[in-house]
């Protein structure tokens, strides 16, 4: 077992050309928000940005979009034809869509509807790019798990939602690690499993992330956890990569903010952040 450190983030947060151009550093596809969810998608976009990727497009249902917009000023928007749930009328605008992103992040703030889950499985079927899975969109998943060894996907959930993808009753942390290794393994794909301290895995290797404090339990940090994760992804760093780095720099964010406000700070607190952590630690490298 590893423990995550500042020297595990030096491949990632190489400092940039120069004469770097527009879309060199990614260009992430965010598919989410609800009309009962607006907020959620917008931390993600935010996020990215502050993790350095170029451009990042939030596709959402034509109810969400106009406030979506006066929420940000930094986020596209690629209004979808649904009114205010994400549904399977959307699917070929977002397979169509997904041509132009480097990474997708699915799921923030999608809500649980059924036709929402059909779509994003499509979508996961038909697309072949880097995903980082959030949200409802892990349940959506379950129905046909085995479909996920022909997908790109990180998964980030929480320990319930990781009982519930797996149907195992998990009571500790070695069992955790265990079977994170496990369905990694079985399933091709890359796990951070969220928690106290973060268990990463490809299958083959295993790492741990000791970053973060109880503050993170606020709502909307999984939201800034995936922006971050795709915004890495969006420059086609490994997934595996992408995921320790962004599990360290968010913990990282998370305590710098509880040295200044203790646990009362918010999730827009730790995606404005994530950019000053970010160069503290570019610094030290």
């Amino acid at each position: 077992m590893h423990i995550v450190s500042v020297e595990d983030l030096y491949p990632i947060l190489k400092e940039r050309k120069k004469d770097a151009e527009k879309g060199e550093h990614g260009r992430l596809m965010i598919i989410g928000g609800s009309y009962g969810c607006i907020n959620a998608p917008v931390l993600t976009g935010i996020s990215a940005y502050r993790a350095g990727v170029d451009a990042a497009t939030i596709c959402t249902p034509r109810r969400v979009a106009p406030i979506i917009q006066t929420l940000s000023l930094d986020v596209r928007i690629r209004e979808l034809l649904s009114d205010s749930f994400i549904t399977t009328k959307d699917a070929p605008l977002l397979i169509e869509e997904a041509k132009k992103h480097n990474s997708v992040v699915i799921g923030p703030g999608g809500g649980g509807n059924p036709d929402t889950k059909k779509t994003y499985r499509r979508f996961m079927g038909e697309v072949k790019k880097r995903m980082a899975i959030d949200a409802s969109c892990i349940s959506a998943l379950k129905i046909n798990i085995n479909k996920i060894n022909e997908m790109r996907l990180v998964l980030t959930p929480n320990i319930k939602e990781f009982r519930k993808l797996t149907n195992k009753n998990i009571s500790n942390f070695e069992e955790a690690c265990c079977e994170v290794k496990k369905f990694c393994k079985a399933h091709r794909a890359v796990i951070v499993l969220k928690g106290e301290k973060d268990i990463i895995s490809d299958g083959n290797k295993l790492f741990v992330n000791e970053t973060g404090n109880p503050g993170m339990s606020c709502a909307g940090t999984g939201d800034v956890f995936v922006g971050v994760l795709g915004a890495f992804m969006a420059r086609k760093i490994d997934q595996f990569d992408a995921a320790t780095a962004t599990a360290f720099i968010v913990g990282k964010a998370g305590d710098e903010l509880y040295e200044r406000y203790g646990y009362g700070y918010t999730a827009s607190d730790l995606a404005l952040e994530i950019a000053f952590t970010i160069k503290r630690v570019q610094d030290k490298i």
